[in-house]
């Protein structure tokens, strides 16, 4: 959903909501968490938190030191409106902002190990 206006998937999350989904995978790279915040802050009366499993990941590697990689996760969380996400992952092995050109198989390549 990068790139998408924020009010289309700020819509798109609430519909998916409505519609029964729960389960969002978000990632610092898609750079949504905010929009998916404001969206399960709206249905927050209908659908509360523990019913809802939030996926992030951090953007690529080196992360950083423990210190540098809890305050990008302090900071995703504060802008998604949550304490913490169920799962946090690293979204892939190479440097972060790294662009796959929508290609993931870029990454299968022994250039990019």
């Amino acid at each position: 959903m990068e790139g998408e206006d924020p009010a289309t998937t700020y819509d798109s999350v609430v519909l998916a909501l409505e519609a029964g989904y729960r389960h969002f995978d978000l990632a610092e790279h898609y750079k949504t968490q905010g929009h998916v915040g404001r969206a399960l802050a709206f249905k927050s009366d209908d659908i509360p938190r523990d019913q809802v499993w939030l996926t992030n990941k951090i953007d690529g590697l080196p992360c950083g030191d423990y210190a540098a990689v809890r305050a990008r996760v302090e900071a995703m969380c504060k802008e998604c409106g949550v304490t913490g996400f169920d799962l946090l992952l690293i979204h892939y092995p190479l440097a972060a902002g790294t662009d796959l050109n929508g290609d993931p198989g870029a990454l299968s390549t022994p250039a990019a190990w």
